[in-house]
């Protein structure tokens, strides 16, 4: 049975900037609902008087400039100005200090109910397994008993913590030799009631496993959502001093600008224009050929998503914008809301004992190897989110075949060749010959180079991500990243492109990462989609450039 799983961890987006501190939250905040504003005093200029008195070089107001200038006149009034600037510079020194603690604070604040709501999401996940694995428990000794491994010891009975053991008497073992009718008769009555038992049993511990999913699914989502809703309040209370402390700054001010840091990060992507190498940089490094046919592959089946994982408000906002992508960009997608999946994205704590499942239930699902050194390297968790592709040819007349590197092969009866005798050809074979061609199958081609009447397209996606490496990323950057996956077979994702793109998002050291699918990303998946799907790989790139190039390059629109 299934455990719980990667249960809504990923739904904590933590927004804090990289240098916050980690000083405590304004007393009170904690319990309020509410999340105080910042209580620094804004220094203001007007309160300066002889607002022709100049800056100096350094930025600061100049004591003695006045009287430099007017040859020492009016020294009265000159010292009641220069008090006037040491104040107010003062002043804006203090409003700066007082800034940069409400930031450090807020932001320490931020970082406290993330790993607050992340320690209660694991408890809350913790708990549901070992109640669960309890159950399983009981459920597997029954079942061995029932298969014959004899009655539950008693050392094997459940604790008061652990789910009751069954009370399924087994049928006592009739002796051996000469039974009489009510032996006979006493060990059927036991066994018919000893059968339903054990199915009843088993139908209350499945039950009860469903219920503690949906409860703990439902604690999480509340978690979370709690979490989630306090974060966003002081966001917009950073988001209100950072536009405080840029009107302060206008000012005359002896006081250091707040550190940039302070401010909350953009995911607002601007369309970028590329040069001809960063978009043949991109499409060499996501263009990835099938083995089958040395082609690109692409949807031509309704795609059908399913997410799994995450509280149900995050996991119909991945699947939603995957189709939305999809339909953005002219995939096919399958309309019907109860279709087969054939994009499964699992989110889980897991994720290498998902992948041993995989290997061991459907090998197929990883992709193609030659041998268990390669199965074994496929069926390894190295990224946060990973994606494994099957696909399948499509020959000249529409015959699809899933690709296999070990076809089943062919078997062909083919008529015997004319008999040959002394005098040459003297009689026509009344046989045939069979022909067994292990590893061969039949393509239908045009024999072409340009084209050969073979295309590749997708027959099913496997994509697992491991919640509790993907805390710093909101749900909706994650799906963009998840839908490049979902729509295209990129190559590894290790290196940083040039050209802006989500695909960057995970890669270590890349200097520009957008968080939300992007420009080149959206034209790179357009091009795929009405490339020739027969046509050769250079062909296919070459479209695929086309098509990039009139959204990207700088006078293409």
């Amino acid at each position: 049975m299934r455990k719980i799983i990667g249960l809504s961890a990923i739904a904590l987006a933590l927004a804090a900037s990289p240098g916050a501190g980690a000083m405590a939250a304004t007393d009170g905040a904690n319990s309020s609902r509410d999340y105080p504003a910042a209580q620094c005093g804004k220094p203001q200029k007007e309160s300066v008087g002889r607002p022709q008195v100049a800056a100096g070089p350094s930025g600061k107001l100049e004591l003695d400039r006045t009287i430099r200038e007017t040859g020492g006149g009016d020294v009265q009034n000159v010292i009641v100005h220069n008090q006037q600037v040491r104040t107010y510079n003062q002043a804006a020194q203090n409003y700066n200090s007082c800034m940069a603690r409400y930031l450090d604070a807020a932001n320490g604040e931020i970082t406290r109910l993330h790993d607050e709501a992340a320690a209660q999401l694991k408890q809350t996940e913790d708990d549901a397994n070992a109640r669960i694995q309890s159950i399983e428990k009981q459920v597997q000794r029954l079942v061995a008993e029932a298969n014959g491994a004899g009655a539950v010891s008693a050392t094997s009975q459940a604790s008061s913590s652990q789910y009751p053991a069954p009370d399924c008497r087994k049928p006592d073992k009739l002796k051996p030799g000469r039974r009489t009718i009510a032996q006979t008769a006493e060990y059927d009555s036991q066994e018919r009631a000893y059968k339903p038992c054990v199915a009843a049993y088993i139908a209350g511990a499945t039950d009860v496993i469903w219920q503690i999913k949906n409860t703990t699914n439902q604690s999480t989502g509340q978690i979370a959502k709690s979490a989630n809703d306090r974060i966003e309040l002081i966001k917009d209370r950073i988001r209100d001093a950072a536009e405080t402390d840029r009107v302060a700054s206008a000012a005359p001010s002896g006081g250091q600008d707040l550190p940039a840091g302070a401010a909350l990060e953009s995911v607002t992507v601007i369309a970028t224009k590329a040069s001809t190498q960063a978009i043949d940089s991109f499409i060499l490094s996501h263009a990835t050929a099938t083995r089958m046919t040395g082609k690109m592959a692409r949807w031509k089946q309704g795609i059908c998503p399913l997410t799994t994982g995450l509280d149900p408000k995050s996991t119909a906002s991945v699947t939603q914008r995957i189709r939305d992508v999809a339909s953005s960009i002219g995939a096919p997608v399958d309309k019907a809301l109860a279709c087969n999946a054939n994009i499964e994205i699992d989110f889980t704590a897991t994720p290498q004992a998902l992948l041993d499942t995989i290997r061991k239930e459907h090998p197929g699902y990883l992709g193609y190897a030659d041998n268990r050194q390669q199965s074994a390297r496929l069926a390894t968790f190295t990224h946060p989110i990973q994606s494994w592709y099957v696909t399948a040819t499509a020959d000249l007349r529409g015959h699809l075949e899933v690709d296999d590197p070990r076809p089943a092969g062919v078997t062909l009866d083919m008529p015997a060749p004319p008999g040959v005798g002394p005098g040459g050809m003297d009689s026509l074979s009344q046989g045939t010959i069979h022909m067994d061609l292990p590893g061969a199958s039949i393509k239908n081609v045009t024999g072409n180079r340009l084209g050969d009447g073979l295309s590749s397209e997708f027959a099913h996606i496997t994509i697992v991500a491991e919640p509790a490496r993907l805390t710093d990323f909101e749900t909706g950057t994650l799906a963009d990243y998840i839908a490049m996956l979902a729509l295209s077979q990129p190559g590894p994702m290790d290196g940083c492109e040039a050209l802006p793109s989500i695909t960057n998002l995970l890669s270590p050291g890349c200097k520009s990462i957008a968080r939300t699918i992007t420009d080149g990303d959206l034209a790179y998946l357009r091009g795929l989609y009405k490339m020739t799907p027969a046509g050769s790989l250079q062909m296919q790139r070459g479209e695929v450039r086309y098509q990039m190039e009139q959204t990207l390059k700088p006078g293409a629109n």
